[in-house]
């Protein structure tokens, strides 16, 4: 096992302590894996694949487990933001973001005491777009479709869901 592991530490499935783990906040967008694997797997096979460097789709490879596994920890230690209904994860729904985009980042803003401002959801000048392709290569070609528009807009083919029960949900 960890040399310095505890027994409360034996759950953990990060690297980081919970006494660190307690100074984070933790927010999370979630996507669909009905929209998240296809999107994936277009990574793994041509065009992308030349950009990605990667050619095999490998479901353990999505980390749907590590993310679960990651969110169960985080509940049962009560770390994240204090909500009325108690501790929780603020979770932001793609879809939803890209639904009501203003409404949703100015809700997670305010779950997680940001300041919202109206021009978080643009990237349209070729400063904002140098600084969105300087943060992206290391994961090139996962990230070009955002990489070729300037900013958050109506899906018009999603269809937006509701978790209940999840404090700290963005759109709730």
């Amino acid at each position: 096992m960890f040399p310095n592991a505890s027994p409360t530490e034996l759950d953990n499935p990060t690297v980081l302590p919970t006494r660190i783990l307690q100074k984070f906040q933790f927010a999370c967008r979630i996507r669909h894996p009905r929209r998240s694997v296809p999107s994936l797997y277009r990574c793994t096979v041509p065009p992308l694949s030349s950009l990605t460097g990667w050619d095999e789709y490998l479901p353990s490879e999505a980390g749907y487990e590590e993310l679960r596994r990651l969110f169960d920890y985080v509940r049962a230690q009560h770390l994240g933001i204090e909500e009325a209904e108690g501790p929780g994860i603020c979770l932001v729904d793609a879809d939803d973001l890209l639904d009501d985009p203003s409404g949703t980042l100015e809700k997670f803003c305010h779950l997680t005491n940001l300041e919202y401002n109206d021009d978080m959801l643009s990237w349209n000048t070729e400063e904002q777009q140098e600084l969105a392709r300087k943060s992206s290569q290391k994961w090139k070609g996962f990230h070009e479709d955002v990489l070729e528009s300037s900013g958050v807009g109506g899906s018009g083919f999603c269809e937006s869901r509701t978790l209940t029960g999840i404090p700290g949900r963005a759109n709730s």
